[in-house]
């Protein structure tokens, strides 16, 4: 129903200012395990792949400001009603949180080979973020889902012929909308299905 509609559009704009607020938070304390891996890493001898370490935190931090964007268009995109703001966060969301999977993994390989590990906060971070992701992905699935609803019920205006006034007499089994159509110059009239 309306109530329902209204609480998945909810829960879409809810996602992208959540996604805003913990992207604030996360490049907080970003930059602060940077600052201390860079001050821990000028104490020991850098050898193998500890170089990359910084470099993976650089990547963290340029990846989260892209974030921004991509979530004020998402939201721009909510409220004209346009699915590709979404498909673009969907898509974004998923690439970044694998992203961070992958860096966190390889900092702390290599920071393991070399008597280095990274804060705990990193981990946990990480494990709490990504099902709360997954979570408002499920609303944004479903707003999706009925942003494409309302267009294919919108196709029917598809069907008026020019110099012709249509009614809609209802929808049937297989989801085409069956609309009887009459000249107004004339009283003559026709059924006819508009498949969607």
């Amino acid at each position: 129903g309306k109530q329902d509609q209204k609480g998945v559009a909810a829960g879409s704009i809810v996602a992208g200012v959540y996604m805003i607020l913990m992207t604030n938070m996360y490049l907080i304390f970003e930059f602060q395990h940077l600052s201390l891996t860079l001050i821990k890493l000028a104490k020991i001898k850098m050898k193998g792949l500890t170089w990359i370490i910084p470099y993976c935190y650089y990547t963290a931090i340029v990846l989260a400001f892209i974030t921004y964007p991509v979530c004020f268009y998402y939201l721009y995109c909510i409220y004209k009603r346009k699915a590709i703001g979404l498909y673009v966060y969907f898509a974004w969301i998923i690439f970044y949180d694998a992203a961070n999977v992958v860096i966190v993994i390889l900092t702390s390989r290599a920071g393991h080979l070399h008597a280095f590990s990274i804060s705990p906060l990193e981990w946990f971070g990480l494990a709490s973020r990504i099902p709360v992701d997954c979570f408002w992905l499920c609303f944004i699935i479903t707003y999706i889902m009925l942003l494409f609803e309302g267009k294919r019920l919108s196709k029917y205006f598809l069907c008026n012929y020019e110099h012709q006034a249509c009614t809609i007499l209802g929808i049937t089994k297989n989801g085409s909308i069956k609309i009887s159509c009459g000249w107004k110059k004339n009283s003559h009239q026709r059924t006819s299905l508009c498949f969607l």
